[in-house]
């Protein structure tokens, strides 16, 4: 691809029982100043490409290439420095306040136990200031509503000052106001180059054609499809991958794609 691209997935393979690929020679690109997403269905093996991304799982072969460099070479603290993880879903046990909260996302500059500084503290406020989550910093988390809360999610992964944001399912149980309020920030993150690139998860080819700029699709195992949405999330590639029939529709210029029924019926 002639597009820089910070993040380069190649001929991924990975199970969780031996003979049983969840992933069959997964790869895909994430140019630079883009939102790529990741889509499938349930199990297509979305969530386990990330976790190998992020080195939580060690792939049976293939390699990622992270800021040109193979990242089985690039030292764990580093890594976290380069990639923020946005999990799908968090739970917070105990009632801390959000700048404390965000500034958790610092530990790879001062270790797990070492003690927060001022530079910490102005990187937390900078993430919170991003988001527009200022007001915020001296509620408690557990006070926060589920649109808030994922916000200070995104603010402790943007505190680390990685390059690239990697997040799992961002709009997942959120209602529509917050659903676009996550990924309008997301897009306004890159258009400022406050982060490099962003990927991301998500089931619903709607909501794709409407914000990300790439795409790869994955199913059983594979992607089936890479590159701008109105390539990739076509009615004939959706129906094979999802078992839903989609149509096409005209909204303020662009195409965007719905579902409309179970494919065949």
């Amino acid at each position: 691809m002639a597009l820089t691209s910070p993040l380069v997935a190649e001929g991924l393979e990975y199970g969780y029982a031996a003979g049983r690929p969840v992933l069959a020679g997964a790869g895909f690109t994430a140019p630079s100043g883009m939102l790529t997403c990741i889509l499938g269905p349930n199990g297509a093996g979305k969530t386990t490409l990330l976790r190998i991304i992020l080195r939580i799982l060690e792939p049976w072969r293939g390699r990622v290439t992270i800021c040109g460099r193979d990242w089985r070479t690039i030292p764990r603290k580093m890594l976290a420095r380069l990639v923020g993880y946005v999990p799908q879903s968090t739970q917070t046990v105990f009632s801390y306040r959000v700048i404390d909260y965000i500034m958790m996302g610092r530990a790879p500059y001062h270790g797990v136990l070492g003690v927060p500084g001022r530079r910490d503290e102005e990187a937390a406020r900078k993430a919170a200031r991003l988001l527009g989550i200022e007001e915020l910093l001296d509620r408690e988390v557990t006070e926060l509503s589920g649109g808030q809360e994922r916000l200070a999610v995104i603010a402790r992964a943007l505190a680390q000052e990685p390059r690239i944001l990697v997040l799992d399912e961002p709009t997942a149980h959120l209602d529509v106001a917050n659903r676009i309020r996550v990924m309008e920030t997301l897009k306004t993150l890159l258009s400022r180059r406050i982060i490099e690139a962003a990927i991301a998860t998500m089931h619903d080819p709607t909501t794709a054609c409407l914000y990300c700029d790439h795409t790869a699709i994955l199913h059983k195992g594979r992607v089936v499809a890479e590159g701008p949405p109105d390539e990739t999330l076509t009615p004939r590639i959706l129906a094979r991958v999802y078992g839903v029939e989609f149509r096409r529709v005209p909204l303020d210029g662009r195409e965007v794609v719905i579902p409309l029924r179970l494919h065949g019926r």
